[in-house]
């Protein structure tokens, strides 16, 4: 049985989360759609709302007392292992807006029920236009939730345009990233499996993020280089909020994901679509010519050959290639 796609849709306190949600579901009203709403405190608004503005109340349920982030939540899988039984075409687990999307994406990976019924195919972080900025600069949470996202919309646009600006600062902290602008947004798009690539500015760095970029050159040796992530992962995980990339072994050919210590399950392509085999970590508070060197050091000590070209974004006039 074909497993079933779960958005997580993130974004800082405040950002646009729950309207946004109820334009996903009324642009899938066709569809059957579960949802998930976290919530922190002891009362539900943002699902009285959801029941208010939309069409599946059945479908919400309410986790309470709590942020999801804060451990592996046993009510989170609860939620999840009924709504495997209903077998809904997409489920959309909306966070609190100080969550960090690390341990949810940890309960929905490494849960052995949930890892065979659900595959995660987005994380979805709204950007407030008006407080986005601000919010980035003061809070390590909507750092987090920037870094760790495959999507990125930037809301309330129309109440002040600084699309642009704010995706610069995006690119700077996450260039794997999609940016979206809210205001000129099909919401159908937010739930395809593969959403057509967004226009995506030059990367600046940012003074608290480093992005490593290897273009590989070679073939890697999948249970070497699989070995020593693992080692990679386990000490630094806390500092490398983004593992993304696309690998060739001797085998196949490897899509890889990762937020922080958790890795995706890989998933094989058939080719590489035109692509060079690349490797994106983007890190905090982490040299990024420390990866390459321990990566190429680990290999040569193996006796595999390793080339790779280096891309570090931490100067004005370095370039970074970003994976979409």
């Amino acid at each position: 049985m074909a497993k079933i796609p779960i958005s997580i849709l993130t974004g800082f306190l405040g950002s646009g989360k729950t309207t946004l949600l109820a334009q996903i579901l009324e642009a899938h009203r066709s569809q059957n759609l579960a949802v998930v709403v976290n919530e922190w405190g002891e009362v539900g608004l943002d699902a009285q709302v959801l029941k208010h503005l939309c069409f599946v109340p059945e479908r919400i349920r309410l986790l309470q007392g709590g942020c999801v982030c804060c451990h592996y939540r046993q009510d989170l899988i609860d939620s999840l292992r009924v709504i495997a039984q209903e077998a809904p075409d997409h489920v959309i687990l909306e966070t609190s807006g100080i969550a960090n999307p690390a341990p949810i994406l940890f309960s929905l990976i490494h849960d052995v029920f949930l890892s065979q019924h659900f595959k995660v195919q987005s994380v979805i972080t709204c950007l407030d236009a008006l407080l986005g900025a601000q919010h980035l600069e003061q809070h390590t949470e909507a750092q987090n939730q920037i870094a760790t996202s495959s999507v990125v919309v930037i809301t309330k646009t129309d109440l002040q345009d600084n699309f642009n600006a704010l995706s610069s600062l995006v690119v700077s902290i996450n260039p794997t990233a999609l940016i979206y602008d809210k205001a000129k947004l099909d919401p159908l798009v937010l739930l395809q499996e593969n959403p057509p690539v967004s226009s995506i500015p030059t990367p600046t760095p940012h003074p608290h993020f480093q992005t490593l970029c290897l273009e590989l050159e070679a073939c890697l040796d999948w249970s070497a280089f699989t070995l020593w992530l693992s080692f990679l992962l386990y000490r630094y995980g806390d500092r490398i909020l983004r593992t993304k990339g696309i690998i060739q072994t001797h085998e196949a050919c490897v899509a890889l994901n990762g937020v922080q210590h958790i890795i995706y399950p890989p998933t094989h392509l058939n080719h590489i679509h035109g692509q060079k085999p690349q490797l994106v970590f983007i890190l905090k508070d982490l040299n990024p010519q420390d990866i390459h060197n321990s990566l190429q050091t680990f290999l040569k000590a193996l006796g595999i050959e390793f080339r790779a070209r280096v891309c570090l974004s931490v100067g004005p006039d370095s370039q970074t290639p970003a994976i979409t």
